[in-house]
């Protein structure tokens, strides 16, 4: 008895954290179908520096078109496209089952994603 109060305690000071995960920060993949204690594959990625990268998502910023406009309209749906492609790339290249915005996951491995999600855009 005594062995589990020690073993209790040790985990306490030792700061045993629990996974949290933000499901808002979820960009790619199904919450349900992860699995933390079967060792599921996450990975993490800076979405503003991807965007930065896409052709449509530039103009938007070259041109300065209004937000909500049309054309804005048109044009975040083709970054947003590009976007979701590269994550499905690099989600099927490194078999992750989530993606998730940096910060979205915490006490859980991750592997940052972002150069890869924009190199798959520039291929």
């Amino acid at each position: 008895m005594n062995s589990i109060l020690i073993l209790a305690s040790m985990l306490f000071l030792v700061g045993v954290q629990e996974l949290v995960l933000d499901s808002s920060k979820i960009r790619f993949g199904d919450k349900a179908l992860f699995d933390h204690k079967r060792g599921d594959a996450v990975g993490t990625i800076r979405s503003p520096e991807v965007y930065e990268t896409i052709e449509a998502y530039k103009t938007i910023r070259k041109e300065g078109v209004t937000e909500g406009s049309a054309r804005w309209q048109q044009l975040m749906l083709q970054a947003t496209e590009v976007y979701k492609a590269s994550m499905r790339s690099v989600a099927s290249e490194q078999s992750l089952v989530l993606i998730v915005e940096e910060g979205g996951i915490s006490n859980y491995k991750t592997v940052d994603i972002t150069n890869k999600a924009i190199h798959a855009i520039k291929l």
